[in-house]
């Protein structure tokens, strides 16, 4: 009987791990940086304000540097962006064409 009640409890531990590593622990990764983000906005307001102001401009910097300074990957889709204007013109130049062949006459 002694041994059944060990084995018991060690179920009843296996199943309780199980539920933790399954369920709370995935919840506390999303929910402890959150709190521990909203911890530091409501004691620090003024430095999380800066701290945002900062991230924002340097974000705008970043986007203008990349603009200016395009990789070679974004210039190739450029290049097939511009082919594929360059054929839905001539499609619509067509288009244009016979519709005005057709009500002309």
């Amino acid at each position: 009987m002694f041994i059944v009640g060990i084995f018991g409890i060690c179920l009843v531990f296996w199943y309780f791990l199980s539920f933790i590593w399954g369920r709370v622990i995935p919840a506390l990764i999303f929910i402890v940086p959150f709190l521990m983000i909203l911890g530091t906005i409501i004691d620090h307001p003024f430095w999380t304000l800066l701290l945002v102001i900062v991230a924002f401009v340097a974000w705008g910097m970043y986007l203008a540097y990349r603009d200016e300074h395009p990789t070679a990957k974004m210039q190739q889709q450029a290049i097939k962006d511009q082919e594929k204007a360059a054929e839905d013109a001539d499609t619509q130049r067509v288009i244009d064409a016979t519709d005005k062949a057709l009500h002309d006459n």
